[in-house]
């Protein structure tokens, strides 16, 4: 196999990696919602111990 071969199939698994990580994350967030009724996305990443990611975000 070629290397750029080799290279665009290890970036194409990534990319199906992170789509599946971010479809999970927005399942479980819906699942929540529904679940819990009114849900801030505040208190479902504190619940999910990602508070660090919005103040990184607030920057």
């Amino acid at each position: 196999m070629r290397p750029e071969t080799q290279a665009t199939l290890q970036k194409s698994e990534y990319g199906e990696q992170s789509n599946k990580l971010f479809q999970d994350y927005l399942n479980e967030w819906t699942k929540t919602k529904w679940n819990l009724g009114e849900q801030t996305i505040e208190q479902f990443l504190k619940k999910q111990d990602m508070q660090a990611d919005i103040g990184l975000l607030s920057i």
